[in-house]
């Protein structure tokens, strides 16, 4: 019982020392892009569920592959999403965060950077993914308030 007792110990002392790495890496990693929005409703993006409110999402340097942290406007962490394409472009469109709808459902489908030339999906483009935003019922785009840092 008690080597049971001292792996338990062992692994969260592990874990608790890999998460101070990563916060810290996290912490020490500038923003490129700071973005803030309010979801009118209930939201997917990656795998969290996001209610209707006030957010702030940061997109840390390209080290980081294109994570996106996703703040509570109160400052409290909500999610960590990581794209599955991200593409440059020049295009003057405004900066947005793109909702797809299908049935009652809403999902974070893009983000759209136009201050920074990034657009990053969250959905695969394949031959599945395009059918996929052929059948949303609806697209919605949520404006964007940029902060670059």
């Amino acid at each position: 019982m008690k080597a049971i007792r001292n792996l338990n110990t062992l692994n969260l002392a592990i874990a608790a020392l890999a998460a101070t790495f990563l916060l810290v890496g996290t912490a020490s990693a500038r923003p490129i892009f700071i973005a803030r929005f309010t979801l009118p409703s209930e939201v997917h993006w990656g795998k969290a569920t996001l209610p209707a409110g006030d957010y702030e999402a940061t997109l840390d340097s390209t080290r980081l592959r294109g994570l996106v942290a996703v703040r509570h406007a109160n400052g409290q962490g909500a999610a960590l999403v990581m794209p599955v394409q991200i593409y440059r472009t020049e295009a003057k469109s405004p900066s947005v965060l793109i909702i797809s709808r299908r049935g009652n459902q809403a999902t974070v489908s893009a983000l759209r950077l136009a201050e920074a030339g990034l657009i990053l999906r969250f959905e695969r483009q394949d031959a599945h993914g395009r059918k996929a935003i052929e059948e949303a019922n609806v697209t919605q785009e949520v404006p964007i308030l940029a902060a670059n840092k």
